[in-house]
């Protein structure tokens, strides 16, 4: 898991492709620009001036727009809905329209009443699929998993996510400063930990380049939830300029594509 890495770069160095993006969308060449390589995926910060303000854009290395700053007024009613319910009497710090496989959704960042920063995800119909938590509001099961698992570390963000069940994603550093990411069950099962690809098995990690080839892993996560009888790592890639998801067994086993 490699560190997050900026780096302020003139608009002339930017790709083709990101400069058509950013002057179509309205972008001066004068604005400051960032780059930012994480796990090997690389995308560019700027502002732009768009509507009478100016909005923060990000733009994938290929030119696609991953992300624009929106008001409040300029998302779905049903979107407003849950971003007010959410919010209740804290306050609303800033929207942003992300953008991803044709399909849209808005990353909100409020501040409590209490002054604690905290970040949700609402779906284009209004549903809440993600929100950032304190470790006191998960379930007491949840919150002795996630305390075991960090240990002598510290612990950054619980972020609780509603699919078919309810899963808590965490975020924390190692004694040592290491970033470490695992998912906890609502019963407090560990369901995932996220692994750099020369912590796992020797088998393991010969079948994740006979499949990736020449794209790119984004990251690997150790799952304790068996398949096909085997703890299976599931790997999240990008090949020939598309994802490229799948897993392998942990002896080496390839197990197929994921969706």
């Amino acid at each position: 898991m490699a560190a997050e890495v900026r780096k302020a770069v003139a608009f002339s160095e930017l790709p083709a492709a990101v400069q058509t993006a950013i002057a179509k969308l309205g972008g001066n060449t004068a604005t400051e620009i960032t780059r930012v390589e994480e796990d090997g995926d690389v995308t560019f910060e700027t502002a732009i001036t768009q509507g009478g303000r100016e909005r923060d854009i990000s733009v994938g290395a290929d030119g696609t727009l991953l992300s624009i700053e929106v008001d409040l007024a300029e998302t779905p009613a049903a979107v407003q809905k849950t971003i007010r319910a959410q919010i209740s009497t804290g306050v609303l710090v800033g929207v942003d329209k992300i953008f991803d496989d044709g399909e849209a959704s808005y990353d909100v960042v409020m501040t409590t009443k209490a002054g604690q920063e905290r970040a949700f995800t609402v779906e284009e119909n209004g549903t809440l699929s993600s929100a950032e938590i304190a470790l006191a509001e998960t379930p007491p099961a949840v919150q002795k998993a996630i305390t075991a698992e960090v240990g002598a570390g510290k612990l950054a963000t619980v972020t609780r996510i509603f699919d078919e069940t309810t899963t808590y994603d965490v975020e924390a550093t190692t004694a040592a400063g290491k970033p470490r990411e695992f998912s906890i069950a609502n019963d407090g099962k560990l369901l995932s930990v996220r692994v750099a690809v020369e912590e796992t098995p020797a088998e393991v990690q010969k079948t994740i380049r006979e499949q990736i080839g020449t794209g790119k892993i984004l990251r690997i996560d150790k799952s304790f939830e068996k398949r096909s009888k085997t703890l299976p790592y599931e790997i999240m890639g990008m090949k020939n300029g598309k994802p490229f998801n799948f897993s392998v067994g942990s002896a080496g086993k390839f197990l197929g594509m994921d969706e």
